[in-house]
């Protein structure tokens, strides 16, 4: 699962090599988000995508470093920025299209989501790994364990606590935030997505670790 970095670009992305979709630009600055195959992507359904257990989160052996280079500058950004310049739309970059291709334009990002079938009113935030508040660290260790604990159980390594925890702080991971909208707190996380921007085979490229949502924001 893949498109650019330009989330909201707008671009007609083309499916490349080990399952990557690349913006057809080619533009230096565009970077993949690399995720798992699509027989994975089936875990959806029931509430979850994670990364595939061979992916390291050290990906790229061949990594190219330099303040110039597209991930360091992703991951230099604070969520704000991060936010307007690779999650907003680009309006110039639907331009080029043809009358025929023309489509409506891209939404930009919302803090807000209202379910269309509940009415349940939900905010969505962008949130660095090390910004996470001990509570929304643990919920979000919780859907995971909801989700997966037995696809984690019947794999070779099993489910590690410890070790999934760590995981969940590295770094230079970023959290798609969904809760449920409640006047009188924070309100509850019902879903989460973590991505991050890394090296793979030496290509800049977001790769989106984990997906999980609680079930009525499932199918």
């Amino acid at each position: 699962m893949a498109v650019s970095l330009k989330l909201g670009a707008g671009h007609p992305s083309c499916l490349g090599t080990g399952g990557r979709v690349w913006d057809p630009a080619c533009c230096p600055d565009d970077v993949a988000v690399q995720g798992q195959d699509s027989g994975s992507l089936e875990k959806l359904s029931r509430g979850r995508l994670a990364y595939p257990r061979t992916q390291s989160r050290s990906a790229g052996k061949h990594r190219r470093s330099g303040a110039g280079h597209p991930i360091e500058r992703a991951n230099r950004k604070t969520d704000k920025d991060f936010i307007s310049d690779y999650l907003q739309p680009s309006v110039s970059s639907t331009l080029h299209k043809s009358p025929a291709a023309a489509q409506p334009p891209p939404k930009p990002w919302t803090t807000k989501w209202t379910h269309p079938k509940t009415g349940t009113a939900y905010t969505i935030s962008l949130v660095q790994s090390s910004k996470l508040t001990k509570e929304e660290l643990q919920a979000c260790f919780d859907l995971i364990k909801e989700t997966s604990y037995d696809d984690y159980q019947n794999s070779k390594d099993k489910w590690q606590p410890r070790k999934k925890m760590e995981e969940m702080k590295s770094p230079g991971l970023r959290y798609v935030l969904v809760k449920e909208k409640d006047e009188s707190n924070d309100g509850s996380i019902r879903a989460f997505t973590s991505l991050m921007p890394t090296y793979e085979e030496g290509q800049p490229v977001v790769y989106c670790y984990e997906i999980h949502l609680k079930p009525e924001l499932q199918g």
